[in-house]
Parts: structure tokens; C-alpha cells; sequence
């Protein structure tokens, strides 16, 4: 089995925010120097060793954690990854 590392992760969480419209960056800095938080991103978070999915809910930074967990070692929150992908696909499949 092979390791899963940070930039397959990263790569996963970039294809959810593109699909789903979403902003690729968490923060963004603007005019004044000052760095702004984006709405609706999907992002990775680390702590303990382990890793999870947040969702930039507002303009101040606050976050969710989509999974409702805590940090999951690395090949879980990949699992939960290509779950969610799954999911937005299939609900694209619905829409059409």
C-alpha cells in the first residue's frame, strides 16, 4: 500500500473546490496589505498527526469541519476525500 502524502491530498481538495465553484485559495490578500478570508473553501487542517476537511463558512475565518470528526490519519481523510468526490459526481449525474 502505498503512502499517502500531502500534495495527493492537496490535489483532491483543489479538484473539490474547482468543481464545486468554490475558492481555490483560503486567503487572499488585498490592496490594503491586509489578507481576506474566502467563503466557501474547502481546505485541509493538521493537527496531532492527523488531518481533516474544513469549509470557510464566513468573511471573518470561521470554519466547518465537514466530516464531523476529529484529525484522521492521512489514508482515512483520503478515503472520506474520494467518498465526497463521489458524492458531488453523483449528484451532478442527478441534476442532469
Amino acid at each position: 500500500m502505498d503512502r499517502v502524502t500531502n500534495k495527493q491530498l492537496e490535489t483532491l481538495v483543489d479538484w473539490i473546490n474547482k468543481t464545486t465553484n468554490s475558492p481555490v485559495e483560503s486567503y487572499v490578500k488585498s490592496d490594503n496589505g491586509c489578507y481576506k478570508a474566502q467563503p466557501g473553501n474547502y481546505h485541509l487542517g493538521e493537527a496531532y498527526g492527523g488531518v481533516t476537511l474544513y469549509r470557510m463558512i464566513n468573511a471573518s475565518g470561521s470554519t466547518a469541519n465537514i466530516f464531523g470528526n476529529g484529525y484522521m490519519p492521512k489514508r482515512d481523510i483520503a478515503n472520506s476525500l474520494y467518498a465526497f468526490i463521489r458524492g458531488i459526481e453523483a449528484g451532478k449525474e442527478i441534476v442532469k
